[in-house]
């Protein structure tokens, strides 16, 4: 979109403001990816104590049902999207 600034401002402003929803969410998305793998890293730090262990899984539960959320979100907008470009 950043490459194409000119010709994005063209579009009906609705599908501009959908598009960086959608482009907003998948930068969420890879946002909490990065953090899982973060914690999943941690996870096996063989001095870990067990408080920081039960923290570590629980950022990476979070942070997939984030990105389950993310997801679904992210989809119904796709579709919406793709609806307003056939009419």
């Amino acid at each position: 979109m950043q490459e194409n600034i000119s010709s994005f401002s063209l579009l009906d402003k609705e599908f501009r403001y959908n598009a960086i929803k959608i482009r907003t969410n998948i930068n969420y998305l890879n946002d909490s990816i990065d953090k899982i793998n973060f914690f999943y890293k941690t996870i096996f730090i063989p001095d870990l104590s067990k408080n920081n262990h039960e923290i570590a899984c629980m950022n990476i539960k979070n942070h997939y049902i984030n990105i389950k959320d993310l997801c679904k979100r992210t989809s119904e907008m796709i579709v919406n999207i793709y609806g307003m470009s056939i009419v």
